[in-house]
């Protein structure tokens, strides 16, 4: 019932089912319709059952793409109901970067476990063999002075990492 072609992102549910009216004999029916998603579009947007969303076309936030209704190929549906309002060179640009992005993100997320799992293991290293064996509460402590620790390194390890990416600037007009 939903067709999707490819290099398409969709923000927004898609909807292929309605009720249909309500008949006292039988009672509530549903109507199915089938909704087709074109190539390299985007859809942040309601899409209603039955629409066509052409090649290279987005449906802009909060728009509404009513039950039935196309988006010629390479516009921009806004509005609830949505209409045409204009064309998607602009929108669909950025398209390109989003993968390499999305790559970076992922080569972020593992580079961040990377380096709490550092700091952790640099509070371990530190926290080794310096409490007392005697008390009740060693391996409790022990742990709350590993997280503890574990936090004002990543703390200042980002405070670090800031300055590096961003560069340090001082709040207030520049």
């Amino acid at each position: 019932l939903v067709e999707i072609n490819s290099e398409v992102s969709i923000k927004h549910s898609i909807c292929c089912r309605r009720f249909g009216p309500w008949k006292e004999d039988e009672g509530p029916s549903l109507r199915f319709r089938k909704v087709t998603v074109g190539v390299r579009s985007v859809v942040k947007g309601m899409v209603l059952s039955g629409a066509i969303i052409g090649d290279n076309s987005c449906v802009e936030r909060l728009s509404v793409v009513d039950e039935g209704a196309q988006v010629p190929a390479g516009s921009r549906a806004v509005g609830n109901p949505a209409f045409n309002g204009g064309e998607t060179s602009e929108s669909h640009s950025r398209y390109k970067w989003w993968k390499a992005l999305e790559a970076l993100k992922l080569l972020w997320i593992f580079a961040e476990l990377y380096i709490c799992f550092g700091a952790f293991l640099t509070s371990q290293i530190i926290w080794n063999h310096r409490l007392s064996v005697k008390f009740r509460y060693t391996p409790l402590l022990y742990w709350v002075c590993l997280i503890a620790t574990s936090s004002v390194l990543l703390l200042a390890l980002s405070v670090i990492l800031k300055w590096l990416f961003i560069g340090r600037r001082k709040p207030g007009p520049s």
